[in-house]
């Protein structure tokens, strides 16, 4: 006889339904686990950590990614899939200074092509920023792969809040789909990267207010090629960030 019969597999990630229902059976599975191996994606070198799999972004069982596994698992989604992402702006630090007093009053813009989908609330005299649920610090995208991959990923731009006027950029970070997949297929450990801020324009037109002009207005310090830093965490989102996150108020 050449073959034996047939059997069918599934293997999924395991969610927390899972290991409660099956995480204990009779025999002790652990000795059978074997290391995950897959060809690297073209172009990567051997000592990449990251593994290119395909895989559908509507599945829940990437709520519960095991952190113990310190490789990044990449499922790159075709343009069609749903996607839904819990996007949380972290902190900032070492910000360019806007305001006379050498602080500022930061907050981020989230922005998909030439939409605006999402918006923190400024906090008061400072040039590190930390941000929370309070301070809107948190959103869920639900959409399409396409939207983001059609505008080359998202843009965080950081504002200084102004009283009166119009709010000044301070800088602008850039991440790509690529990022985006990266982050979201990464354990929670991993999920979270600090980003470079570019600058934005240092010298800022005279602006209108009430039919008034203010002085023009410059940033504060010397020229810089950075604005600081700033730390997002981008994941894939639980039923839970969905309920919490999913609509949010605009500052």
């Amino acid at each position: 006889i050449e073959k034996a019969g047939f059997i069918t597999i599934q293997i999924n990630h395991a969610t927390s339904k899972d290991r409660i229902r099956f995480g204990k059976t009779e025999e002790d599975a652990t000795s059978y686990r074997k290391p995950l191996e897959a060809p690297l994606k073209k172009g990567k070198t051997d000592n990449d950590d990251s593994l290119s799999l395909s895989g559908s972004y509507s599945d829940d069982s990437w709520e519960d990614l095991d952190d113990s596994n310190s490789q990044k698992v990449i499922v790159t989604p075709k343009s069609t899939d749903r996607v839904s992402l819990t996007i949380g702006i972290k902190s900032c630090r070492e910000l360019l200074a806007g305001d006379a007093n050498g602080l500022s009053d930061p907050y981020v813009k989230v922005i998909l092509g030439d939409e605006d989908i999402h918006k923190t609330k400024h906090i008061l005299k400072t040039l590190n920023p930390v941000y929370s649920l309070e301070t809107n610090s948190t959103f869920v995208f639900n959409g399409y792969a396409d939207e983001i991959i059609k505008n080359n990923g998202l843009d965080f731009k950081i504002k200084d809040w102004d009283r009166v006027g119009s709010s000044d950029t301070l800088g602008t970070v850039h991440i790509t789909p690529e990022e985006i997949w990266a982050m979201a297929g990464s354990s929670s450990s991993l999920a979270e990267k600090e980003f470079l801020i570019l600058p934005h324009k240092r010298l800022l037109g005279p602006q209108s207010v009430r039919g008034s002009i203010l002085q023009s207005k410059r940033l504060l310090g010397p020229p810089n090629e950075k604005a600081g830093f700033i730390t997002i965490e981008i994941k894939h989102a639980t039923s839970k960030d969905r309920d919490q996150f999913g609509k949010t108020e605009e500052d």
